[in-house]
C-alpha cells in the first residue's frame, strides 16, 4: 500500500468480515488512484465466502470516503455587505442630514400619520439613529449602529455558515418585514387622536411645556429606525440552532446559554413594551415582532424540511 496502489483481493482475503456462520463479507478499501487495477488481476475468493450479486469489477472494490472538511467563514459574504451597506447608510445621514433630512425619509412612520409611506417598511431597517441633539449642539450617535452590526455580525455568520447565502439573506428581510408589521400595528392600535389634538393646540398656543409633556407620552406618533428587529429575529434564530452555545456578556460574570440569553431578551422587550411608563425610545414591539417572525420562519422551515434546516 506504500506505493498508493490498489489493494489486491489477496491480500484482503486473509482478514474477512465474518457477518453470519454463512456468509463473510470482504470490504475492500483503496486509496484514490488514476490507474485502476485491472480485472484480469482479480483474485476470485473461495467458497463460503459471499459475493454480491453483480460480479462485475466494481463489486470487488470500495473507494475511500473524500470526506473534506470546510472551515466556517468568519466573515460571510451576506453579512459583510448587509454591515457594509448599513454602515455607508448611517455615513450618509450624517452628511445629509440638515439639508435633505435623509433619516425622516428613511424612517418608518406610523401608518396613521400622513409622512407614512410603503416604502419605508423596507428602508427603515437599514437606517439608524445619526445625529443627536444635546446642550452642545448635534452630535453623531455611534452606539445604536454600533451594537446592532456588532449582534448582526456574532450571530448572523452562525446562521449563513449554515444556511448558506440566499436562505439567511431571505431571513433576514422577513424578519425585518415582521418587525415592521407588528411595530405599525401596536402604533396603530394605540393611536389617540385626542392626545393629537390637544398636543396641537398646546403647541399652536405657545405652551411649550405642555406640549413637550403630551409628546413625550405619544410613542404612537414617533418613527423608527434601525436594523434591530432583523437582528433580534437572527438573535431568535442561531439561540434555536445553537441553544446551548456559551456566550460570555459584557456584564455578566459567567458563561451563559444562548437560549437563555434570548429569554432574558425578550423578557426585557414584554416589560418595556407593556409598561405604560416606559418611554425610553426603544421600540420594543419591533424587537419582538422580529423574534416572533424569526421563531415562525424557522418552525416552518423545520416542519417541512427538516433535512436543510441543520
Amino acid at each position: 500500500m506504500t506505493d498508493g496502489r490498489w489493494w489486491m483481493d489477496a491480500e484482503i482475503a486473509e482478514y474477512p468480515f465474518k457477518i453470519s456462520e454463512r456468509y463473510t463479507f470482504t470490504l475492500n478499501l483503496r486509496p484514490p488512484s488514476p490507474i485502476p487495477h485491472p480485472p484480469s488481476t482479480i483474485y476470485h475468493l473461495p467458497s463460503p465466502i459471499y459475493h454480491p450479486p453483480s460480479t462485475t469489477y466494481s463489486s470487488y472494490f470500495c473507494p475511500m470516503s473524500t470526506f473534506r472538511y470546510t472551515r466556517p467563514d468568519n466573515f460571510p459574504p451576506v453579512v459583510k455587505n448587509l454591515i457594509i451597506i448599513n454602515v455607508l447608510v448611517w455615513v450618509a445621514q450624517l452628511v445629509f442630514h440638515f439639508n435633505f433630512q435623509l433619516t425622516s425619509k428613511l424612517a418608518l412612520y406610523p401608518i396613521d400619520t400622513a409622512d407614512f409611506e410603503p416604502y419605508q417598511i423596507f428602508t427603515h431597517m437599514f437606517a439608524h439613529s445619526a445625529v443627536e441633539r444635546t446642550v452642545d449642539g448635534y452630535q453623531p450617535v455611534f452606539f445604536h449602529i454600533f451594537f446592532n452590526m456588532f449582534a448582526l455580525w456574532m450571530f448572523g455568520r452562525m446562521l449563513e455558515n449554515v444556511w448558506g447565502a440566499k436562505r439567511f439573506l431571505i431571513f433576514y428581510l422577513v424578519c425585518g418585514i415582521g418587525a415592521a408589521a407588528v411595530h405599525l400595528l401596536v402604533q396603530h392600535l394605540q393611536y389617540d387622536p385626542e392626545m393629537v389634538r390637544a398636543f396641537y393646540m398646546a403647541e399652536m398656543s405657545g405652551n411649550e411645556r405642555l406640549a413637550n409633556e403630551i409628546f413625550y407620552k405619544m410613542d404612537f406618533v414617533r418613527p423608527a429606525v434601525g436594523a434591530s428587529g432583523a437582528v433580534m429575529g437572527v438573535f431568535v434564530g442561531a439561540a434555536m440552532l445553537f441553544p446551548n452555545t456559551q456566550m460570555m456578556m459584557l456584564f455578566i460574570p459567567f458563561p451563559i446559554k444562548l437560549k437563555w440569553l434570548v429569554l432574558v431578551m425578550v423578557a426585557f422587550d414584554l416589560f418595556g413594551g407593556f409598561n405604560p411608563n416606559s418611554n425610553s425610545g426603544i421600540a420594543h414591539f419591533a424587537h419582538l415582532g422580529g423574534a416572533l417572525t424569526g421563531f415562525i420562519l424557522i418552525m416552518i422551515w423545520n416542519k417541512t424540511n427538516r433535512r436543510s434546516l441543520y
